[in-house]
């Protein structure tokens, strides 16, 4: 499958637009051209590219020992580094021009991790407990949301972790609310 297809095929599907358009738009070009480096940095071919999960704002994609996430603007990397959550290997918001519009586009590339077959509540909550004492608050806190990297459990989906006084900050679930209050009460 090639990049430039499936990339095209994402916009066209949540956009609405004919992507031919966006072939002469420097930013574009700048996307492609990091797809391209990360490609070559890595030895890895495109053809092995699949569709594995739709989430909410973004499609998610196999590529061997990687996933690449297309979608809406994702949060700055600058405040996810923290060993709980899964490290960016490529990061990167893009603001794509056409004749009478513009396309917001993220970009992400994470290493390969291992979604466990189970985990319980408590073990989510100790890992938002963790993110929250370093002043992050992870708002979307699930299961699903984490896998096995380097044997540990680490966040995936980095989409809604957020600096403590973050303006944008906003629950997306009601677990989130009550993990927050649960440690809001354990830590007074």
């Amino acid at each position: 499958m090639n990049f430039q297809d499936e990339l095209f095929k994402v916009i066209e599907f949540n956009k609405k637009i004919d992507c031919k358009l966006l072939i002469k738009d420097s930013n574009y070009l700048r996307l492609m051209s990091d797809i391209q480096s990360f490609l070559h940095d890595y030895n890895i071919e495109f053809n092995d590219l699949k569709l594995i999960g739709m989430g909410t704002y973004s499609d998610i994609y196999d590529l061997g020992n990687f996933i690449i996430k297309i979608g809406i603007f994702h949060q700055p990397d600058y405040l996810l580094k923290h060993n709980l959550i899964i490290p960016s290997l490529l990061k990167e918001n893009y603001e794509l021009h056409l004749e009478h519009s513009q396309i917001f586009l993220g970009l992400e590339i994470q290493p390969k991790a291992i979604l466990p077959k189970y985990l319980s509540l408590e073990e989510v909550y100790q890992i938002y407990y963790q993110i929250r004492q370093v002043n992050y608050i992870w708002a979307d806190p699930e299961a699903s949301n984490i896998g096995i990297y380097n044997g540990k459990p680490v966040i995936i989906d980095t989409d809604f972790i957020y600096k403590e006084n973050d303006p944008n900050l906003k629950m997306m679930n009601q677990l989130a609310d009550l993990f927050e209050n649960r440690y809001q009460e354990e830590n007074k």
